[in-house]
């Protein structure tokens, strides 16, 4: 069952030139792991701060080991060390078809 994920980061105005290629670079990666549909980022519109990444993966294993590998903790870890806050990591099925198969 696919599956969207969406990473939340706040990127403190000072450390945008260190953050956003990584950021850049995780995304490229990611576009050739097993599994890997598509993705995008956007900015809050409210808060220029706050960036999400939206991911789609054929199946939340195909995510998790993608966001286990060492190449991805890897440039996760410079991440977390830039940033103001821990990054926010949340997976999701898509609701008619995850409860239409619950019911089965």
């Amino acid at each position: 069952m696919s599956v969207k994920v969406m990473i939340k980061r706040k990127v403190p105005d000072g450390k945008k030139a260190d953050i956003l290629p990584l950021i850049i670079k995780l995304r490229r990666m990611a576009t050739s792991q097993p599994g890997y549909i598509c993705g995008e980022t956007l900015v809050n519109a409210d808060d220029k701060s706050e960036y999400v990444v939206i991911s789609t993966w054929n199946d939340l294993d195909s995510w998790r080991d993608w966001r286990l590998s060492a190449q991805r903790i890897k440039i996760d870890e410079e991440l977390e060390a830039l940033s103001e806050v821990t990054t926010e990591y949340n997976a999701y099925f898509y609701g008619d078809i995850y409860l239409h198969q619950k019911l089965k």
